[in-house]
């Protein structure tokens, strides 16, 4: 009698044993099959919002001067966005603030601040490019169309991944420039950062 119990008790091991391994192989599959599948469909959060950006676009008035602190593309070549991710996500803080708390272009705005925020974390400190790049730096105030213009070619240079870690700053501007901002062609005149600026 003893040995059949032992017996069983000896098979009912096993099956338990056996059960656990089918679940924790269930659950692995799962796992892996969810992954793969979010990993496929997964879409960019930079696609997803990118659409907000025209609806700001009419929603605050055309004639904004919003400020601006910027190194033009042709200058700042594969490190375009490093050099103006700080000062972006700041320009765009500014600009929240000019709407209530209620306010539905608050919101959205506040959405591309933190997607900025969570990039420039992911760069490491900025400080040492930003200063190398110094004397290429512009300021302007650009109408509502200009400036988000200038912010839809940004998120998708970020998107893309158009950035490098080797940045070697041209020579240093000595003619002026047009401002502007037209069809991600960057104008302006020559200006640099000042020292008593809050930097990143």
């Amino acid at each position: 009698m003893r040995g059949r119990a032992q017996n069983y008790l000896r098979w009912f091991n096993i099956t338990l044993d056996f059960s656990i391994w089918i679940r924790v192989c269930v659950y692995l599959l799962l796992f892996i099959t969810l992954g793969v599948h979010s990993s496929k469909f997964d879409v960019n959060p930079v696609t997803d919002d990118i659409s907000r950006l025209s609806v700001l676009r009419q929603n605050i008035p055309k004639d904004y001067k919003i400020p601006v602190h910027y190194v033009p593309k042709e200058e700042g070549g594969m490190c375009w966005v490093k050099l103006n991710v700080f000062y972006l996500e700041e320009s765009l803080q500014d600009l929240a603030h000019k709407f209530g708390n209620i306010s539905s272009n608050r919101k959205d705005i506040i959405i591309f601040i933190q997607m900025l925020q969570e990039l420039r974390l992911n760069m490491g400190s900025l400080e040492p490019i930003m200063y190398d790049f110094e004397c290429h730096y512009r300021e302007e105030r650009w109408q509502t169309a200009q400036y988000f213009d200038f912010v839809k070619d940004f998120l998708l240079a970020a998107e893309s991944r158009e950035d490098s870690d080797d940045c070697y700053p041209p020579p240093c501007p000595t003619t002026s420039y047009t401002g502007g901002y037209i069809k991600g062609l960057y104008f302006s005149p020559v200006g640099g950062v000042k020292s008593d600026e809050k930097q990143p």
